[in-house]
C-alpha cells in the first residue's frame, strides 16, 4: 500500500483543537527495516495488526525472541530479520502471493509456527492492504500535510 507517511497511533495527541501525530516517511520506515518495499504488507501482517491479532502469532513471536516479551521495536525488528531471511531463502520479493516455500520457511524453516488458523488470519490481512492505486493516491491528497513529522531514530516525542 504506498502510503507516503506511516502514523504511530499511540502518538495521537490532542492539543487544543488540532490533533497531532507523529508521522514516519515511508522511505525512512523501508531503510530503518531493512525490507523490500513489498513485503511491508506482510511484515505488518506478521507483527499483528487490526486484522491478525498477536495471540495467534505467538509461536512465531515467541520463536523470534524467546524467553522475551514480544512487542514494540524489538518484536517489529525480529519480524522484519525473519521475513528478509526467509523472503531472500525463497527467492521472494513479495509480488504475488507469498508461495508455500516462505511459510514453511518463516521461524527458521521448522514450518510449525504459524498453524492453519493463523495463517488464514495472516492471508486475509494481506487481502486488505490491495487498494486500488486511484484510491491511495486520494488517501494522501486528502492528508494533506497535517501532521506533525519525526526522525525514525527519534521516535517523535520524547524518542
Amino acid at each position: 500500500l504506498p502510503v507516503p507517511l506511516y502514523l504511530a497511533l499511540d502518538s495521537l495527541r490532542e492539543r487544543g483543537a488540532t490533533p497531532s501525530v507523529v508521522a514516519y516517511p515511508r522511505q525512512a520506515v523501508l531503510e530503518a527495516l531493512g525490507v523490500p518495499e513489498g513485503l511491508l504488507p506482510l511484515l505488518a501482517s506478521l507483527v499483528g495488526n487490526d486484522f491478525v491479532e498477536q495471540a495467534s502469532l505467538s509461536a512465531l513471536h515467541g520463536a523470534l525472541l524467546p524467553g522475551r516479551h514480544a512487542s514494540g521495536g524489538p518484536l517489529i525488528e525480529a519480524v522484519g530479520a525473519e521475513l528478509r531471511r526467509a523472503a531472500g531463502a525463497v527467492c521472494w520479493d513479495g509480488s504475488g502471493a507469498p508461495p508455500l516455500q516462505l511459510w514453511e520457511e518463516l521461524g527458521g524453516g521448522g514450518g510449525a509456527v504459524l498453524d492453519a488458523v493463523a495463517r488464514g488470519k495472516v492471508e486475509a490481512s494481506l487481502a486488505q492492504y490491495s487498494l486500488p492505486v486511484d484510491d491511495v493516491a486520494a488517501a494522501g491528497e486528502e492528508a494533506g500535510g497535517d501532521v506533525e513529522m519525526a526522525a525514525i531514530e527519534g521516535g517523535g516525542e520524547g524518542g
